[in-house]
């Protein structure tokens, strides 16, 4: 049996057309919306964390010691 495999031709990148310049400036505003969102985001784990590190350090302060007899 004899496999045949197409390959399509892929439009050459032609960097001065103004849909290249137009989709690269739209994914250049894509990617700096995203970088702010990862930003906010980690800076809300970052508070997260400290809330549970200080909820979890009162716990231990304000604990019973427990004596075993």
């Amino acid at each position: 049996m004899t496999k045949y495999t197409v390959t399509p031709e892929l439009p050459s990148w032609d960097e001065t057309s103004p849909d290249f310049q137009k989709e690269t400036a739209e994914l250049v505003t894509a990617v700096k919306e995203l970088n702010r969102s990862v930003t906010t985001l980690n800076k809300a784990l970052m508070r997260l964390q400290q809330r549970i590190a200080d909820h979890s350090q009162q716990n231990a302060n304000s604990a019973p010691e427990k004596h075993l007899h």
